[in-house]
């Protein structure tokens, strides 16, 4: 396989003030560097802090919406609603378990797009206390944000099951019961002074499963575990992690 120089860049990951830094070539061709870069459509950053993730996903969607906007704005609520499930909540989720933010700055601008939906698909753009929330319980939909705890709950007790490549053999498991975690088999928290070590997928989403019922964690139905994962109380699960 040949790769070609100018479809190439350099992407490097590190948290380093000053990094060792080193010259590459394909075909006597110097390879460009950039500070960010996009991989099987998500944006990965040089910190990865996924900022420009989140600002050309923000901008795709709402872009789409718009169109739908222009387009369907006389169209029945059935109709505006499987488009927005179609064509932008995908965009919203896919591979949300890789960048999931944790900053509420981040967390709420994404939540304003479910909103702007909302709006649109009932017809009901009054601007009053209350009205997002009408809108998103009329049209039965959770958060965003609950959403994508479910999938990467879901995500992670998978690879757990070994039913995806995804191995989960360097996660240290706890040798005896603690006050911490919903009870039977728990994981170690792990440490690290970096924010996108720390909240990224297995610290963040094993601590959020040691809070789960210890019926829940034996779950061997995926089916099921979404199921019920998706009838949990999330805030409740979510009180109990501290990630610092």
């Amino acid at each position: 396989m040949e790769f070609h120089p100018g479809k190439c860049q350099l992407l490097r990951i590190t948290n380093k003030i000053e990094p060792i830094k080193s010259t590459y070539f394909i075909h006597n061709t110097r390879v460009s560097e950039t500070d960010s870069a996009k991989y099987l459509g998500v944006v990965i950053d040089t910190k990865l802090k996924w900022t420009k993730q989140y600002t050309n996903l923000i901008k795709k969607c709402n872009c789409t919406l718009a169109f739908l906007k222009r387009n369907l704005s006389n169209s029945p609520r059935f109709v505006k609603k499987q488009c927005y499930t179609s064509l932008i909540r995908p965009k919203l989720e896919y591979a949300c378990a890789v960048w999931d933010p944790h900053c509420s700055t981040h967390i709420e601008n994404l939540e304003k797009i479910i909103k702007r939906a909302a709006r649109f698909v009932t017809g009901n753009y009054k601007m009053e206390s209350g009205a997002h929330r009408f809108n998103l319980d009329l049209l039965e939909w959770p958060k965003l944000e609950e959403r994508r705890l479910q999938t990467k709950l879901t995500l992670f007790q998978k690879a757990r099951l070994n039913l995806i490549d995804i191995p989960t053999n360097h996660l240290a498991i706890k040798s005896r019961q603690t006050r911490q975690g919903g009870g039977g088999l728990t994981y170690h928290r792990e440490f690290s002074k970096i924010d996108s070590y720390t909240f990224s997928f297995f610290p963040r989403t094993s601590q959020i499963w040691n809070n789960l019922p210890p019926d829940l964690k034996s779950c061997t139905n995926i089916e099921n575990f979404g199921k019920a994962v998706s009838t949990i109380d999330q805030e409740e699960i979510l009180s109990g992690i501290t990630l610092s």
